[in-house]
């Protein structure tokens, strides 16, 4: 199997902030309080919008418990755009250290980056939990069925395999349509 190439971004990228402005924060902070840095090449309110949906959900996540409790009172900020072919890893932890210098307390669990959660790692507890909950969801038995079914067709007589089980198959055919002529001749009415 091929690896595909990673593709730069052909798109502008947006750094952007999330900041509490509720009433008691913007009276010790006028312009309202940063608590995560962030960035996407799709607007920012779309953005928003999705940090918005997972905070509805059950989560431990810090980003989305500081959104539920802000409740209505979070806006986006746009801190830079950076032209699409730019280095917009370097942008964004720049962004993510100036956050953290200036707002103690914010919710960004990296250094920032990267795609993904580098520098972040699960406890063993955690990760066995996942792995746990995926070996016994539907996706889990999907791909352990499939993993299944690809070692099947590895196997060195998958001819004869798969002739058997169109033999079988025909002869369950079979057997059936000889019940239904059974059937019809014995419920059939004699004049």
């Amino acid at each position: 199997m091929k690896r595909r190439r990673r593709v730069l971004h052909t798109l502008p990228t947006n750094i952007y902030w999330l900041v509490d402005m509720r009433p008691f924060i913007l009276k010790t902070w006028p312009a309202g309080r940063p608590f995560y840095c962030g960035k996407t090449v799709h607007p920012v309110e779309r953005r928003f919008a999705q940090h918005r949906a997972a905070s509805y959900k059950p989560s431990r996540n810090k980003t989305a418990m500081r959104i539920n409790s802000c409740g209505d009172d979070v806006r986006v900020v746009t801190m830079e755009i950076v032209p699409a072919g730019d280095d917009w890893q370097a942008r964004e932890k720049r962004w993510i250290e100036i956050i953290q210098f200036c707002f103690p307390y914010t919710t960004n669990v990296s250094a920032g980056g990267q795609d993904g959660m580098v520098g972040y790692k699960h406890s063993a507890k955690t990760r066995k939990r996942i792995s746990h909950a995926l070996r016994n969801s539907l996706r889990g038995r999907l791909a352990e069925e499939g993993r299944r079914h690809r070692e099947m067709w590895k196997r060195p007589n998958l001819k004869l395999i798969v002739k058997q089980r169109a033999a079988e198959r025909e002869a369950k055919v079979v057997r059936k349509l000889k019940r239904s002529l059974q059937q019809i001749e014995n419920s059939s009415i004699t004049c």
